[in-house]
């Protein structure tokens, strides 16, 4: 429970600093240091272990699905000027227009809810 609860944290906390595309495309970097200050913070118990490498394997897989789904952007050298690259998803726009429609199934039903309240 600690490590789901580290992982999360750890995601959201960065996600309000850092855009989330720029967050996806340093994934590997932040994985290794989340889990290496988690396994040095807890390193005194066995629920403690277990903790930090719940954590570890959760952040990586929650970084590896969100690159997967939603793309990431690539920090690329370009006539001697950095800059940062758009890296689409390979599911394409498939996720966004599932999105877009599963959004609007909710907001039809919160409409319906509300007219059915009001009368």
């Amino acid at each position: 429970m600690l490590g789901v609860v580290l992982a999360a944290t750890a995601i959201v906390t960065a996600w309000r600093i850092v855009p989330l595309r720029m967050i996806l495309s340093l994934a590997t970097p932040i994985d290794i240091v989340f889990t290496t200050l988690s396994v040095w913070m807890f390193h005194g118990t066995l629920a403690g272990m277990t903790g930090a490498a719940t954590g570890g394997l959760i952040l990586a897989l929650s970084l590896t699905t969100g690159r997967y789904v939603l793309g990431y952007k690539r920090l690329t050298l370009n006539k001697r000027k950095v800059q940062w690259v758009d890296v689409p998803s390979p599911l394409g726009d498939w996720f966004r227009r599932w999105w877009d429609k599963l959004r609007g199934a909710v907001k039809g039903a919160a409409a319906a809810a509300m007219v059915r309240a009001n009368t």
